[in-house]
């Protein structure tokens, strides 16, 4: 590396040289344009791999539904998501790593900007031998700013905000994650509950099955084996009690982790799975790749290597820098011959890599490799999703298909074991026919369970898979959608607007809009004379005051902000001060104030004129009936103003 330091006098020698310089570091090379989607698609997948328009598996049409939570119907199951989300430790760090990722991108952008700093200090010198001191201080001040000419600042700087919406976009999937582990940790907690139920009941049986065979025993219709079998069957429940008590409190205390809390086993899970919600849609696979915010944070990081390997090989371009210094040198000799300076420095720097040993181009090879392994992971992070979302669907119909056979199982072996036990009571039938029966029973009963459980958990797994969210988006606010706001944590930038909220926007761009006057003069909003002229109504139909505000008190307004003959101006485009004859300017005299000839130069002039009931005047309710009063509207006056050569009136507006 030749560092070349050029001194400010000597380039201001050469204005030739020094403008050259000074535009090349203002203007910078442009950036190379990453890849696009299709493209990085295409490099990730092997060759010859194609994306179906749809999915293998037979699926519901129609678009992903988001709030798949709400669905289940279940208030508990959305009470324990959202405390997973406010106190769920992993998410947590995720949400930090998203701070530290965001602020990182700050840090490299600052080397874009000029580094100023400032220095001061002081030094005292005592000398016993001479009986003397010296004392010196130090100040200055700099300013230093490399250009990027080439753009590596600005590749570094790209490379690290792709990868911090990288992060974002995997907090967002964690929060998926998160919400849809949480219900799988509440269905399985009602699973082992509803197992463990299972197990004190087969005890149950097994106890009444054991009296049963002491009392036949008694009576000399059965035998010791019977009787010691049952016993063991009995015996066997009992384990089985354990076991499923043990299952029940590690599924509750993996749920309590979950939820921030200390894993005491205190949550009280369902006695019962709440009813299937209807199949889910599935989309198409083009719009998954998109949609699911892993995969989008996969394809970030491919950009993020892309930039790095850019920001690699501009590394063999010389770097160009300015720094500016001044201030007061002090040193203790010239502070004795009290010769401290000012001084003032500015330079151009350059910087030029000559020979490193070849660790500019083992970085570049590096940035290659990084950058393929970043395509080939979207690669794999696009099939695993295929992959899941196709197995999803699949054991969505095989569950449901096979889930009445097991209910019709479980029903014929109910009726199995009822009439075993009355021909066991008759005595046509032995004992370990009918324990065997009961044995089935209960087996088949608990997979009926699990499957029911297992089919809640796939629906969960193909809502995750298909990437759609656990919560609505947030209601826009009307006082959004002026500017795109700020990226939140899951890196979305798009402004997303319920449907009333989209409605309620293209409705106030139709004319006339929302901030539009449709009154003017001194029946404008905040018109001093709006109250002197609105009291002289016949039916003196005054703005009621506030509940804050006395009787007496007049209400108090703000100054209007423009003419009143500027408005109709700026809507109609007709200025209601321009003579229609000569094209002078005109000047109001006076207005009328009396009722009885404002209303017959109405009737005159423009005929019976439309009322209209001000937005900001409730109390002025007007009908269309034309009465005696100063009210009319604007678009009435305006036509009486146009007509006035024609019906000229002394009480009138006189140019």
């Amino acid at each position: 590396m030749v560092q070349l330091a050029l001194p400010l006098l000597g380039l201001m020698r050469a204005p030739l040289t020094a403008a050259v310089v000074a535009v090349t570091a203002l203007a910078g090379c442009a950036l190379s344009t990453p890849p696009g989607h299709e493209q990085v698609l295409q490099d990730a997948l092997p060759q010859g791999t194609a994306v179906p328009a749809t999915w293998q598996t037979k699926a519901s049409s129609g678009a992903v539904m988001d709030d798949w939570l709400k669905s289940f119907n279940d208030p508990k199951l959305e009470a324990l998501v959202a405390e997973a989300i406010a106190n769920n430790r992993d998410l947590a760090q995720a949400a930090e790593r998203v701070r530290v990722a965001q602020q990182a991108v700050r840090v490299v952008g600052a080397r874009l900007l000029p580094q100023v700093g400032a220095q001061a200090g002081a030094r005292a010198v005592h000398d016993e031998d001479h009986d003397g001191s010296a004392t010196s201080d130090i100040v200055y001040a700099g300013v230093a700013w490399e250009a990027d000419v080439w753009g590596r600042l600005r590749a570094q700087r790209a490379a690290t905000a792709a990868a911090a919406s990288g992060i974002a976009l995997d907090y967002a999937y964690a929060r998926q994650s998160l919400a849809a582990t949480v219900a799988k940790a509440w269905y399985l907690a009602t699973e082992t509950r509803q197992l463990l139920a299972l197990a004190k009941q087969s005890v149950k049986v097994y106890g009444e099955l054991l009296k049963l065979v002491e009392i036949r025993r008694k009576a000399g219709k059965d035998t010791d084996l019977n009787i010691a079998d049952t016993r063991a069957k009995l015996e066997m429940a009992h384990a089985q009690v354990q076991t499923a008590s043990a299952a029940y409190g590690e599924a509750h205390r993996a749920l309590e982790v979950l939820l921030g809390r200390y894993p005491a086993a205190e949550i009280e899970a369902a006695g019962r799975l709440p009813p299937l919600p209807p199949s889910a849609a599935a989309g198409v696979p083009a719009s998954l790749i998109q949609r699911r915010p892993d995969l989008v944070a996969a394809e970030k990081r491919v950009i993020a290597a892309f930039r790095k390997e850019e920001a690699a090989r501009l590394a063999f371009f010389p770097d160009f820098g300015l720094s500016l210094v001044g201030g007061r040198l002090g040193d203790q000799i010239l502070s004795v011959l009290r010769l401290n300076p000012w001084l003032a420095s500015a330079a151009i720097g350059m910087s030029i890599p000559i020979y490193e040993g070849g660790a500019l181009r083992a970085k570049v090879e590096i940035a290659n490799a990084e950058q393929a392994r970043a395509v080939a992971a979207y690669g794999a992070a696009v099939l695993a999703a295929f992959q899941e979302v196709e197995n999803a669907l699949a054991n969505e119909r095989l569950i449901a298909r096979r889930l009445p056979f097991e209910q019709s199982a479980l029903a014929n072996s109910k009726e199995a074991v009822r009439l075993a036990k009355i021909q066991y009571q008759a005595g046509s039938r032995d004992l370990l026919w009918v324990s065997s029966l009961q044995a089935d029973e209960l087996v088949i009963e608990g997979v009926v369970i699990k499957t029911r459980q297992l089919q809640r958990t796939n629906r969960i797994n193909l809502y995750l898979a298909l990437g759609g969210s656990f919560d609505a988006p947030p209601p826009a606010r009307p006082a959004e959608g002026r500017s795109l706001p700020k990226p939140g944590p899951n890196g979305r930038t798009q402004l997303i607007l319920s449907p009333l909220g989209l409605i309620e926007r293209i409705a106030a761009l139709v004319p006339p809009r929302q901030h539009r006057h449709r009154y003017y003069g001194v029946l404008a909003p905040n018109v001093p004379l709006w109250a002197a002229v609105t009291a002289l109504a016949p039916e003196a139909v005054a703005a009621q005051p506030s509940p804050t505000q006395t009787a007496g008190e007049a209400p108090q307004r703000a100054p209007a902000r423009y003419l009143w003959a500027m408005l109709p101006a700026r809507i109609y485009e007709a200025f209601p001060l321009t003579c229609p004859k000569c094209g002078s300017e005109m000047r109001v005299l006076a207005f009328i104030t009396e009722a009885a000839p404002c209303s017959g130069f109405c009737a005159t002039s423009a005929g019976p004129l439309r009322r209209r009931r001000s937005p900001r005047r409730e109390g002025l309710l007007l009908g269309r009936r034309p009465t005696p009063g100063p009210l009319f509207s604007m678009r009435s006056a305006l036509r009486a103003i146009r007509l006035r050569s024609r019906n000229r009136n002394a009480n009138s507006i006189s140019a």
